[in-house]
């Protein structure tokens, strides 16, 4: 959600090469040149908020201008961000980790507490890019943002950036969701194994991703999750409160809706347009 915004600004150097390379196509003579257009169908989006879409219902553009604006000025509203992943929150989830038998929960706590409970929302947290290159939030995403199960349906985290299908009425049942889909959600998994999403989560490599500390990558599976659990909070908590709050209301159900036209039912739609193409 927050990436597609900042990525909007910023186009890149591939999308540039592209468009360069269109605008000398349409110049060249018609009967020595083949013109193609390509479908990335395979593309993985889980996401139904990545992109900013044609939406017939007015409060959707709205609702994206005061993301938008939120993210560009938050002013008192950049909050520090124990205001939404509070301590209390993070007692629960540290007893959690240390029940399901983590290593090095009571340092990854105290990380958290010293280096990132004390940030601002946005200018300190969701906009460092050093967290972005740690991968403490994208990486524990990827495993757990949506699963598939052996059944051939997915399940899918309490978070704004995917197609849970659930809703929560306030921060306290976002938390309840998140906490007991992560630690107490037994999934029988496509590869054939049983876990918890939490489970999931792993040590992430300070060879693969060098901005991590040696004590980082240590205690990078609790620190992550916190990170995850801290990023799927802010997110809820700004599209529950920017415009003064006047889409608490209405994102779940909007975000319903184009999960139904862009991401649950994209292999029947994908095989309707080529079936249809192909009686042409």
């Amino acid at each position: 959600f927050l990436a597609c915004v900042l990525a909007a600004a910023a186009p890149t150097e591939a999308a540039a090469a592209g468009r360069g390379l269109a605008r000398r196509a349409a110049t060249l003579p018609d009967p020595a040149y083949l013109r193609v257009a390509t479908w990335n169908v395979a593309a993985i989006n889980n996401n139904p908020f990545e992109y900013w879409i044609t939406h017939d219902d007015p409060k959707y553009n709205q609702m994206m201008q005061d993301v938008q604006a939120f993210l560009d000025e938050p002013g008192a509203a950049d909050v520090a961000v124990s205001t939404v992943l509070t301590e209390a929150m993070l007692g629960e989830l540290q007893a959690k980790m240390t029940e399901a038998g983590w290593d090095h929960v009571d340092e990854a706590v105290a990380e958290w507490r010293s280096q990132y409970a004390g940030r601002q929302i946005i200018a300190g947290f969701m906009k460092d890019k050093d967290l972005g290159k740690k991968r403490l939030m994208s990486m524990p995403d990827r495993t757990t943002n949506t699963i598939n199960l052996a059944s051939g349906q997915t399940a899918t985290r309490p978070t704004a950036i995917n197609c849970y299908g659930a809703e929560f009425a306030s921060m306290e049942q976002w938390w309840a969701q998140w906490k007991g889909f992560m630690f107490d959600t037994k999934l029988s998994l496509a590869s054939g194994k049983e876990a918890t999403p939490s489970q999931l989560v792993g040590k992430i490599s300070r060879a693969k991703y060098p901005a991590l500390t040696e004590a980082e990558e240590a205690m990078s599976r609790p620190l992550s999750a916190i990170c995850q659990a801290a990023f799927d909070g802010i997110l809820v908590h700004m599209l529950n409160t920017v415009g003064g709050g006047a889409h608490k209301e209405t994102w779940q159900p909007m975000r319903r809706q184009m999960c139904v036209a862009l991401n649950s039912r994209k292999t029947h739609r994908t095989l309707a347009i080529l079936e249809a193409e192909d009686q042409k």
